[in-house]
């Protein structure tokens, strides 16, 4: 990885609470609930300073997978005034809230296309076939507004955004096994069968010795890096996104890691 690989997450929320996520701050200041207008500055200020990223990882290294908090506030956001904006059904500002989602998405995706590529790898390594979801999410986000505005003062409005998230559920879910691809549960750690017949084997080693010890497994590579785990025994091959900042420089020293100041590490 280079630059600030690990502090890319996602904020996703579906396309509805997004779309609401302006209104119902339009809401809380017109309640003068100012408290979450202040929580909502404090996230964003925190998702543009590298120094949240370090922090909200106890200074181990910049990692991003705080940011599922951010998805939690929104969320909660939009729930807390979703009644409020439904019966007012200000189409203007929800107009405003389209012209937001939209600008700051081509923005991204100039700035993820054209911009940084060089210093976060997984943006460089982006095939033909996944940048045509920048346009898809483009369209589905003008339909789910068109949609929205359409049927906002409807009875039956929140009744047609359970559809409209039902439906956004499949298509983003199948993108992202597009994305990340699909590993057979048969053949996960060479079989079910052999993973069984080895975990005997090691609670068998365990009973006799439960301390720290080398086994020689022909499964072991960095792909399984988390093998022992799964297995039981304690080995030293592991990967985790939570380390003791202490333990960061014995990591470097002993050689275990894959490579400098790489928190991916085993022994084979």
């Amino acid at each position: 990885t280079r630059g600030y690989d690990n502090a890319g997450s996602s904020i996703y929320i579906f396309m509805p609470l997004a779309l609401m996520v302006i209104p119902s701050l339009v809401d809380a200041c017109k309640k003068k609930q100012f408290s979450q207008i202040i929580y909502f500055i404090i996230g964003v200020f925190f998702l543009f300073t590298p120094f949240a990223y370090y922090l909200l990882h106890a200074f181990v290294q910049a990692y991003g997978r705080w940011e599922i908090f951010i998805v939690a506030i929104l969320i909660l956001l939009v729930a807390t005034h979703y009644d409020s904006v439904i019966e007012n059904g200000r189409r203007f500002v929800l107009d405003i809230s389209f012209v937001i989602l939209m600008g700051l998405s081509i923005y991204i995706a100039y700035m993820a296309l054209f911009v940084f590529p060089e210093e976060y790898s997984s943006l460089k390594e982006l095939l033909d076939v996944q940048k045509i979801v920048i346009p898809c999410q483009l369209a589905w986000t003008t339909a789910v507004y068109v949609i929205i505005r359409l049927r906002i003062k409807k009875k039956t409005f929140t009744h047609d955004m359970i559809y409209v998230v039902a439906l956004e559920a499949i298509l983003m879910g199948n993108v992202t096994i597009q994305g990340q691809g699909i590993l057979q549960y048969k053949n996960v750690y060479g079989g079910m069968a052999d993973a069984r017949y080895e975990n005997k084997i090691v609670e068998r080693l365990n009973e006799n010795d439960p301390s720290f010890f080398r086994m020689f497994n022909s499964m072991a590579d960095r792909d399984d890096c988390n093998l022992a785990m799964f297995l039981g025994n304690n080995g030293i091959a592991t990967f985790h996104s939570v380390y003791n900042f202490d333990t960061k420089d014995l990591i470097d020293w002993s050689r275990i890691s894959y490579s400098y100041g790489n928190w991916s590490m085993g022994v084979h």
